[in-house]
């Protein structure tokens, strides 16, 4: 029987560490627990759809397995170590068959070890060997990837690789131009099939040719959108700039990633100069 995939802490494998998961142990293939909101009526089965979005739960994942030694000692020793490594915080956790994805957990619950005690026809083996269960919390649920998705975006829609299930949130820089001064530059969020679903318009100027420096940063990372601008090598927070449309979610409901159809996003002000890097990771649920 195989085994579950081990797993990395902040980088450090557990494998290395003497940790093998038990067979079953399906904790990263696990999927995201939703909340549907409804409404629930007096004298009616069930409940009325309000149509708010879904939401999903904070993640929990359990990673149990045996811990091998060489001696008792040793045994309680990698233990030990397991935990000291587990228990830095937020940590970073990847699993050994998808390493280009990680989640942020923090150690949850009590950790629950135990040693294995021979019987009186064993020899000191299993003295050498035991289990240990550690249990995670991910507040933000989903695995993203490791490394950032880049794409230079220009007048021209360009697509937007997401995962299945889950939008992902995005930082996208604003550059001027070295043809002439870039002025209320506009992001525009299409669907797979080239409809503007959303926009949102920045009212100011970007003109290299007094301040090469300038230029706009948006993000949807962190509790809540942000716009900055900067002027002479220094940055400031600037919604004000932002004077028509909104912020929006790159989504693959906006398309069909199975078939590697995918929302579009393309920049316009009236020069056509404005050029832009659009920053992101794709989340996943599994």
């Amino acid at each position: 029987m195989s085994r579950a995939p081990s797993y990395f802490l902040n980088g450090v494998s557990l494998a290395g560490l003497g940790f093998l998961p038990t067979p079953g142990d399906s904790a990263r293939r696990d999927g995201l627990a939703f909340d549907v909101q409804g409404l629930r009526l007096p004298g009616i089965a069930g409940e009325l759809d309000v149509g708010a979005p879904r939401q999903a739960a904070p993640r929990t994942i359990t990673l149990t397995g045996e811990v091998l030694g060489t001696t008792r000692a040793d045994f309680l020793e990698k233990v030990r170590t397991i935990l000291a490594h587990a228990s830095r915080g937020l940590v970073e956790l990847r699993a050994v068959d998808a390493t280009d994805r990680v989640i942020f957990v923090e150690r949850d619950g009590p950790a629950r070890a135990s040693l294995y005690t021979p019987t009186l026809l064993e020899n000191d083996a299993a003295q050498r060997a035991g289990t240990l269960s550690l249990t995670f919390r991910a507040a933000e649920p989903a695995w993203r990837d490791r490394d950032p998705q880049i794409l230079a975006i220009g007048q021209a829609p360009v697509a937007v690789p997401l995962g299945y299930s889950l939008a992902s949130p995005w930082t996208l820089e604003i550059f001027g131009s070295e043809l002439g001064v870039v002025t209320d530059p506009q992001v525009l969020y299409e669907d797979a099939g080239g409809n503007v679903i959303g926009s949102l318009t920045l009212t100011g100027t970007l003109d290299w040719a007094t301040d090469a420096t300038a230029r706009y940063w948006l993000t949807t990372e962190g509790i809540a959108p942000r716009v900055r601008k900067m002027v002479a090598s220094s940055w400031t927070e600037t919604d004000s700039h932002l004077t028509a449309g909104g912020f929006f979610a790159l989504s693959p409901i906006d398309g069909w990633a199975p078939g590697g159809q995918f929302p579009r996003l393309r920049l316009f002000d009236a020069s056509a100069r404005a050029t832009g890097l659009l920053t992101y990771r794709r989340r996943h649920e599994l």
